[in-house]
C-alpha cells in the first residue's frame, strides 16, 4: 500500500469553513473562512492569487465555483456572486 505525504500549503490564524475546486482554472482552490474572507489558493504556485473580506467579518458558510463565477454565503444572509473575468 503506498503512503500519503502530507505538505503545508496555507497557515491561516482563521477556521476554514467552506471549500470548493475551481472549475475555471484546474489548480486553484476557494476557500471561506470565519472572519468573512474567501481566498483562491493556487496549488501549483503554492500561494494565495485572490484574498477578499466578501462577508464583513461574519463566517463563510458555503461555497462553491461554477463557470467563470464563484458564489458565497455567508451567516450573515447574504449571497455573493463574484466574477472571476472581471
Amino acid at each position: 500500500m503506498k503512503s500519503l505525504h502530507a505538505i503545508t500549503l496555507l497557515e491561516s490564524t482563521c477556521d476554514i469553513t467552506a471549500i470548493c475546486h475551481n472549475q475555471q482554472r484546474t489548480s486553484v482552490i476557494s476557500l471561506g473562512f470565519s472572519n468573512g474572507y474567501c481566498k483562491d489558493y493556487d496549488l501549483n504556485k503554492r500561494r494565495v492569487i485572490r484574498n477578499a473580506n466578501i462577508h464583513d467579518g461574519q463566517t463563510v458558510q458555503a461555497i462553491t465555483s461554477r463557470g467563470k463565477y464563484l458564489v458565497s454565503v455567508g451567516v450573515d444572509g447574504r449571497t455573493v456572486v463574484y466574477d472571476y473575468a472581471k
